[in-house]
């Protein structure tokens, strides 16, 4: 699925594939703009195939992650003001230049397993304002850590890692 300009979500957007379509990845692009996400954007275990988000996301509303799911288009930033749900053994990775960031009224909540995961030299985690739970809820490697927050947050770094301003809270990256 692809967009040319940003839009505004106010439903539900569900990536997924049926046996038929198996083997693919299911990719959500936007070229240019903003997709405001107000509703639901859901991603499926899959048949087979990646889930993908390509663009800047702003999320007012909820990502539900139940499958891998990567974002990867070089510059991509995904804002959460709303709720990031990621399932038990899911990883949400954000790549190739891609950022994440956790402002306020943000909640990225992880399940078991689940982790948003900021690798590469390119790419950053943002914490703003939001929060964070579950055990590791992000996971930082070889990536900049911007720590803005005023409450701590969970999150584990991995070096070459980068961190501003450097004085995090103790026993938070």
């Amino acid at each position: 699925m692809s967009a040319a300009g940003g839009f505004t979500n106010a439903g539900a957007i569900t990536l997924t594939n049926t046996p038929a379509t198996c083997g693919y990845s299911n990719t959500l692009t936007l070229s240019s703009g903003t997709l405001t996400n107000t509703g639901s954007i859901t991603t499926e275990k899959s048949q087979g195939g990646g889930r993908v988000l390509q663009g800047n996301i702003e999320n007012k509303g909820t990502l539900q992650l139940n499958t891998n799911t990567t974002l990867n288009a070089k510059g991509s930033l995904l804002t959460n003001e709303g709720a990031i749900n990621v399932a038990a053994a899911t990883v949400l990775e954000a790549d190739s230049g891609a950022s994440i960031a956790n402002d306020s009224s943000g909640t990225i909540n992880a399940t078991g397993t689940g982790v948003a995961v900021v690798t590469g030299e390119a790419d950053t985690f943002t914490e703003g304002a939001g929060t964070t739970s579950g055990t590791t809820p992000v996971d930082i490697i070889n990536a900049n850590l911007d720590y803005s927050a005023r409450a701590p947050a969970r999150s584990s770094c991995r070096a070459p890692t980068t961190s501003s301003p450097a004085t995090s809270p103790p026993g938070r990256a």
